[in-house]
């Protein structure tokens, strides 16, 4: 038996058929149970618990070494908490088994050098998650530009956003030209993916962007199921439209990035997309984002300026005198720290004939900060209201 400084961790499985159970005990000598199951011939999935605590639970075996993987288990998505994963090496006594895949016979005890931690309150009657996909490995590098084809293991950065990722296995991806995402599709598996990447967002930008109807095209239309999860950093939400699903997972970078990843597709693969999901966002990579040559030339074109957008209309001519008249007006301010000042006015005027008419009119005005961004292809002015709105 290993031991640590702190003392030992042992785990003990036993396996009848698919099925795995055991104990892990921790330095408290606190004892939780192992319930997992053996999916796809290799990683057996499942949970650790006590009467108190549960956690997920993936275990897969290589050499003389057993791999253990723990996560907080979200009972309100039904899944794991990736940004608690912990990984765990058990030391291996007895013969190897197969690379991958979990002994017929398993050792019954080992020992790590890793703490553990307790786990979340548990929630009887969860169903057990899929196991993960396995990383994709990157194969190169490539700088985001619109028309280019990316194949799987390539990591896609996009300087002016700050964001990079990795094509998942199975998958190929590109931005078409004059357009805002990054679009993801496969020709073996079913479905639709997309990242959206944005040199300046918030939660409310994503809350914007996601929870509402989302039309993938063919007719397939998908709606938010339940409420978005979100923390300061986060943003998760399902969608269902009748045999299809989709799933968002929104990230807000430390400089003040963001990017959202999206999977949809037959609601039979579900826990595929689960697992895709996880991968995408196991990749993601924020940097500072660079201000482009593209940017900077439309910031120094557009500061200072004023842009005016006036319009009119009447129609008349009538015996009777009757007309309709209206007019509007617009007015943007592009100061030069930043800063923008926004005014408009509307009126309406009619004319019925024989004494009948009417008027209405109204005016409104708007400050805010305001910035040129490259979203996708397309160079785009953002202007942020006071209120925050966008």
């Amino acid at each position: 038996m290993l031991n640590t400084p702190e003392g030992a961790f042992k785990i003990q499985l036993s396996q009848d058929g698919l099925q795995v159970r055991g104990t892990l005990s921790i330095l408290d000598g606190t004892i939780y149970q192992v319930q997992a199951q053996v999916q796809d011939g290799e990683a057996a999935v499942g949970f650790v618990t006590s009467t108190q605590s549960k956690e997920y639970f993936e275990a897969f075996v290589e050499d003389d070494t057993l791999y253990v993987t723990l996560a907080d288990w979200n009972n309100a998505t039904g899944e794991p908490v990736w940004e608690s994963e912990v990984e765990f090496e058990f030391a291996r006594s007895g013969a190897a088994a197969a690379p991958g895949r979990l002994p017929r016979n398993p050792t019954p005890s080992a020992d790590v050098s890793q703490p553990y931690r307790p786990a979340p309150a548990a929630q009887p009657g969860t169903p057990a998650p899929a196991p993960a996909l396995p990383p994709t490995p990157e194969r190169n590098l490539a700088t985001l530009t619109p028309g280019q084809q990316y194949n799987a293991g390539t990591r896609v950065q996009s300087t002016g956003d700050g964001v990079s990722f990795v094509i998942p296995q199975d998958w190929l991806g590109g931005l078409r030209p004059n357009q805002a995402a990054f679009m993801l599709g496969s020709n073996t598996k079913p479905g639709i993916g997309l990242v959206i990447m944005r040199a300046s967002a918030s939660m409310a930008d994503m809350d914007g962007l996601l929870n509402t109807a989302q039309n993938l095209g063919d007719g397939v239309v998908l709606y938010p199921a339940g409420a978005p999860q979100k923390t300061a950093t986060d943003y998760r939400l399902n969608f269902s439209g009748g045999q299809y699903v989709g799933m968002a997972v929104g990230k807000l970078g430390p400089g003040g990035n963001g990017v959202i990843f999206f999977f949809g597709g037959p609601a039979e693969q579900q826990s595929y997309y689960n697992r895709l999901m996880q991968q995408m966002v196991s990749s993601l990579k924020f940097v500072q984002p660079q201000v482009s040559g593209e940017v900077q030339r439309w910031q120094q074109l557009l500061s200072g300026m004023m842009l005016k957008q006036m319009s009119s209309y009447y129609s008349g001519g009538s015996a009777d005198g009757s007309y309709v008249g209206g007019s509007s007006s617009k007015t943007l301010h592009l100061c030069s720290d930043g800063s923008y000042a926004y005014a408009g006015s509307s009126s309406l005027g009619v004319d019925g004939g024989g004494g009948s008419s009417g008027y209405s009119g109204g005016s409104g005005e708007d400050y805010g900060r305001w910035r040129v961004e490259v979203i996708g292809a397309r160079v785009t002015l953002v202007l942020q209201s006071q209120d925050g709105s966008s």
